[in-house]
């Protein structure tokens, strides 16, 4: 299983990158988790993303990197033990420090 941890400051274009990353991983025959992490309770990037078979998980009400790395790692421990995916990518925070996961 490979992870891949995307981040970037807000309208960098994470969810573009990700989108096209999904396309071609799903095009090769391996299948992908997306973990989205939002600082709200609402997801706008989940809505754009689920257009495919993806499954999407979100932890929201935090950044990863500060309060929620504990949330980060059962999420991955879940998704592994749920659908076993050759792939999961994790979407950071627009705020997220990635020197601090």
């Amino acid at each position: 299983m490979n992870i891949l941890l995307v981040g970037g400051f807000f309208g960098s274009g994470k969810t573009t990158v990700i989108s096209r990353l999904a396309e071609q991983i799903i095009s090769a025959g391996q299948t992908l988790c997306i973990v989205e992490n939002e600082i709200g309770e609402n997801s706008i990037d989940t809505l754009l993303l689920q257009q495919s078979s993806v499954k999407i998980t979100t932890i929201a009400g935090g950044c990863v990197c500060c309060q929620a790395t504990g949330s980060l790692i059962q999420a991955l421990r879940d998704l592994k033990q749920r659908f076993f995916p050759d792939w999961i990518i994790v979407e950071l925070t627009g705020i997220a420090y990635l020197k601090d996961l």
